[in-house]
């Protein structure tokens, strides 16, 4: 029941109708809210995990091309056309032991 849940394919009318259908459990308008809520988590969730893998991604990229090119960090961000408010906190990610 929970893959239902946080099936991020349905949307939380089709969740609750297959409950409904499938499990036979009423869906009370409480229930229908609690159920977008936790769509609204799991979309959350996977978001950060999206970013989180950007995020480690574009520091291997900086790494590699300080490593292989001979550049700095600021020049390989600027290779790489890292925001400048991303900036700081790539520095701070470059300074810890890998």
């Amino acid at each position: 029941m929970l893959d239902i849940l946080l099936s991020d394919i349905k949307s939380a009318a089709e969740k609750a109708e297959t409950l409904q259908n499938n499990y036979g459990i009423q869906m009370t308008q409480s229930m229908k809210k609690e159920a977008a809520q936790m769509c609204n988590l799991s979309e959350s969730i996977e978001e950060r995990g999206i970013q989180k893998g950007i995020q480690k991604e574009s520091l291997r990229s900086i790494q590699k091309i300080m490593k292989n090119a001979h550049l700095s960090s600021e020049q390989a961000m600027d290779l790489l056309e890292i925001p400048e408010r991303d900036r700081a906190r790539y520095l701070e990610l470059l300074k810890q032991p890998q």
